[in-house]
């Protein structure tokens, strides 16, 4: 009413109610690194009919993928109580990991927490050894799932090994190769490779 052709206003129309309140109150949400692992905690105030949530972690804050699922402690999914949660990453990504939790509700309704994010340079805890070597090789301080590679110095791979991931530890057979120098290659499942010099006597 009594509005001109100068009134400055905002009409706003929607079909929901514009103030929501969430089913569940999160105090906080974070993630850090313990050694090669990710580990995300977070705590709630209230909870109301919440199943649980679904971790999902990306390489680039864009696409998410699924890695895991933490249960509500709240009895029937309700609580008035502050209640604390936890989950492991165990094989986390090379370079960013970005996590969110993905609030799951009894009525099949989802909320997103905030993003937090961890960085690892998994090569960092890597040890190859012997060095030289004659027979046996050992990569030690994997976790995370790859490919090894040994390549030799005109580029021509000679063995591919795939070891899973939760591996720490992976020997390789140096025995019938010939002395000399080669390159022991650890390519992620991104396609990251950090490579390592071996001298085979």
């Amino acid at each position: 009413h009594n509005i001109n052709s100068f009134s400055s206003f905002v009409y706003v129309s929607s079909t929901s109610t514009i103030s929501t309140v969430l089913p569940v109150t999160l105090l906080y949400f974070a993630a850090e690194a313990k050694g090669s692992e990710a580990f995300l905690s977070w705590g709630t105030a209230k909870e109301q009919q919440n199943k649980g949530f679904e971790i999902e972690r990306s390489a680039d804050g864009k696409h998410w993928n699924h890695i895991g699922f933490v249960a509500s402690r709240a009895t029937g999914g309700n609580s008035n109580t502050r209640i604390d949660y936890a989950f492991t990453d165990k094989a986390p990504l090379e370079g960013k990991n970005f996590y969110r939790l993905k609030q799951v509700g009894l009525d099949g309704k989802d909320n997103y927490s905030q993003v937090s994010m961890v960085v690892f340079d998994l090569a960092k805890g890597i040890k190859v050894y012997p060095n030289p070597v004659s027979s046996r090789l050992t990569v030690d301080g994997l976790y995370t799932a790859c490919s090894i590679k040994v390549v030799n110095s005109t580029g021509q791979v000679l063995k591919t090994l795939k070891v899973p991931a939760g591996t720490q530890r992976q020997e390789i057979n140096m025995a019938g190769l010939a002395s000399g120098l080669y390159f022991i290659h650890l390519v992620n499942e991104q396609g990251i490779i950090n490579t390592f010099k071996v001298m085979k006597d």
